[in-house]
C-alpha cells in the first residue's frame, strides 16, 4: 500500500512545512486509486490553529466552517481522511499526543502522515471499525502522471533502437526446444550443441 501525492500537492505541502518553524497540521483530501490498494492525496487545507514546537491543535470552529462549506457545495466530508502534521526539524514518529489526535477523528478510517523539513515522512493507516487496526510503515511517494508527448517520443525511439532477442528454453533430454529457430537442445553434459538460426 502507498500514499501518493501529485507533484503540485507535494510542492504545496513542502512549502508550508519549510516556512513554518513550529509544528503545523493540515487535512488532506484523498481518493482510492482504482484496482490498487493505494490512495492519492488530491488536495490540502491549512486551518487556523494554535501550535508550539511540540504540539498542534486545529481550531474546531475553523474546521466546522470548512465542513459546512463542503456540505453547502454538495461535497462529501468522507473524502477528507488524511491528517498531516510536521515535526519541524525533529524525527518523524507518532507521539502519545498524536495518538490521541488520531483517535479523536470520526469515521471508519484515517491516513496519518508525519513529516519534517529534511523530507522524512512516517505514514500509517488506522481502521477504526469494526475493530481498531493500525497499518504502520505505509510508503509515501510522488505520483507522476504520464506525459503523452514523451510517451510517443519514447515509443518511437524504442521501436528504432531496441530489438527483441529470442530467449532459448531447452530441455536436458532429447526433446524439441520450446522456441522455434533452434536446431538443437541444451545438454548438461555436452552444453549448447548448436547456435540459434537467428542472427544477432
Amino acid at each position: 500500500m502507498k500514499i501518493f501525492f501529485p507533484p503540485d500537492v507535494k510542492r504545496k505541502l513542502d512549502a508550508i512545512i519549510q516556512v513554518c518553524d513550529i509544528e503545523v497540521s493540515l487535512l488532506g483530501k484523498v481518493k482510492k486509486l482504482p484496482r490498487r490498494p493505494d490512495f492519492v492525496v488530491t488536495g490540502l487545507e491549512l486551518f487556523r490553529q494554535e501550535c508550539s514546537e511540540v504540539s498542534t491543535e486545529l481550531d474546531s470552529e475553523a474546521l466546522g466552517r470548512f465542513f459546512s462549506e463542503l456540505l453547502a457545495r454538495g461535497e462529501s466530508l468522507e473524502d477528507w481522511r488524511c491528517w498531516i502534521h510536521s515535526h519541524v526539524d525533529s524525527q518523524v514518529f507518532f507521539s502519545r499526543i498524536d495518538e490521541r489526535t488520531i483517535n479523536s477523528f470520526l469515521g471508519d478510517w484515517l491516513i496519518s502522515i508525519c513529516v519534517n523539513r529534511r523530507g522524512d515522512s512516517a505514514c500509517r493507516l488506522d481502521i477504526f471499525s469494526p475493530v481498531h487496526v493500525t497499518c504502520h510503515d505505509v510508503e509515501v511517494a510522488v505520483l507522476l502522471e504520464p506525459d503523452a508527448a514523451l510517451l510517443e517520443q519514447a515509443k518511437a525511439e524504442v521501436a528504432d533502437k531496441v530489438r527483441k532477442k529470442p530467449f532459448p528454453i531447452f530441455f536436458d533430454d532429447d526433446s524439441v526446444p520450446l522456441l522455434p529457430g533452434y536446431r538443437r537442445y541444451w545438454s548438461w553434459e555436452e552444453g549448447l550443441e548448436e547456435e540459434s538460426d537467428y542472427e544477432a
